[in-house]
């Protein structure tokens, strides 16, 4: 399970932060917010969620689900949010593999209609969809020739 922390450091990898200051300044944040955010002092608002969701490509609403089931102390509704985003990660992954479909079968598409190519020299692709053994939550895809 992702938390606030590993959030923060996905976007700094991402935007190549390498200090607190500039993860505040790509989030455009203050940098005694990001600060708090680490030491757990305090959790991301609205506004935050959403910097941080818009940097990691994910939705705000998965973005906000995971700082609250940090936030949740009643054990009965951390279950309650985790169950939730068990449900919305798979909606998101979902739409990724519908995109995926999309996306090869209009650049065949487009191959066809060129005629620059055969159908024998269209590359096959196999989509492997599968969940792993630690996370069974988790959906990943694989696209291979």
């Amino acid at each position: 399970m992702e938390t606030v922390k590993t959030l923060l450091d996905r976007v700094k990898t991402l935007t190549g932060a390498q200090t607190d200051y500039a993860l505040a300044k790509a989030l455009n944040l203050h940098r005694g917010l990001i600060s708090d955010y680490y030491a757990g002092k305090r959790t991301p608002n609205e506004f935050a969620c959403l910097q941080i969701a818009e940097a990691l490509g994910k939705s705000y609403e998965e973005i906000q689900t995971i700082v609250r089931i940090e936030a949740e102390r009643d054990e009965g509704r951390k279950r309650a949010w985790q169950n939730y985003y068990a449900r919305i990660s798979h909606y998101a992954a979902s739409i990724f593999i519908a995109l995926a479909v999309t996306l090869i079968m209009t650049s065949v598409e487009k191959a066809f209609a060129n005629q620059r190519v055969t159908a024998s020299e269209v590359p096959e692709y196999k989509l492997c969809v599968f969940q792993t053994p630690r996370n069974p939550s988790r959906t990943h895809v694989r696209r291979s020739r």
